[in-house]
């Protein structure tokens, strides 16, 4: 489930490809 949720975050953010994005949902869920 988590691993499930984890992909689906990865994929939203890479649409983005932004740095500043990603180190934002990694601060949110990790």
């Amino acid at each position: 489930m988590k691993y499930i949720l984890l992909y689906k975050i990865e994929k939203y953010i890479k649409k983005y490809s932004s740095r500043e994005n990603r180190e934002l949902y990694k601060n949110i869920f990790f």
